[in-house]
């Protein structure tokens, strides 16, 4: 087996060119939510490489998200249940603009007691003319299952986002707006969440 070296630190051992190696594996808001959920899931996913199956759920609301990048990267819209359902999401978002970024890819990295930790994740809707990024959220009961004003600013996400656009930007602070939508018939209209972090906050 071939060995390549690790973008991170430069050490080989890594099975595919252009990763880093475990230890410098970045963390993302999914696998900080998963092994707070379940270390074992965690390990059999991130560490064994185990492929996690896919639900109806999760492949809808990954449509939805399409849907929604479609429309402020100027694409012609759908005719589907996720468009209909992005389409009741978008009078809680801004119109497109050039300030307007969609699905922004983010990684940095954040020294800690003599151990080196990256960080990823995708923004789905960054404006950088108010420093305001948004989250969108599909699920069956969102009010149940989603956050409020309170949970916010402590969700995985939010901090790593939020740490990210403002160490990109040099900002001091971010406005955070997670937009919900329910997936299930007879529920309640879309409706956001929201909440401000300082830079501090995030460290």
């Amino acid at each position: 087996m071939v060995a390549y070296n690790c973008i991170a630190c430069g050490n080989t051992g890594v099975a595919s060119n252009g990763n880093p190696c475990f230890a410098c594996r970045a963390i993302s808001p999914s696998q900080w939510k998963l092994y707070s959920r379940c270390e074992t899931k965690w390990w059999y996913h991130y560490v064994a490489g185990e492929d996690m199956p896919s639900t109806p759920a999760a492949e809808f609301g990954s449509a939805v998200h399409a849907r929604l990048e479609s429309h402020y990267n100027g694409q012609p819209a759908s005719s589907d249940d996720a468009a209909a359902l992005a389409a009741e999401m978008l009078p809680l978002l801004p119109p497109p603009s050039p300030a307007l970024q969609s699905e922004l890819s983010v990684r940095f990295v954040r020294e800690s007691e003599g151990s080196r930790w990256w960080y990823r994740g995708t923004i789905d809707l960054i404006d950088t003319s108010r420093q305001w990024i948004s989250d969108h959220k599909t699920s069956s009961n969102p009010r149940r299952y989603g956050l409020d004003e309170r949970r916010l600013p402590y969700d995985p996400a939010a901090v790593i986002y939020a740490h990210a656009a403002m160490v990109r930007y040099g900002w001091q602070t971010v406005d955070l707006q997670w937009t919900y939508a329910a997936t299930r018939k007879n529920r309640c209209k879309p409706y956001t969440v929201r909440a401000t972090l300082t830079i501090d906050e995030t460290e």
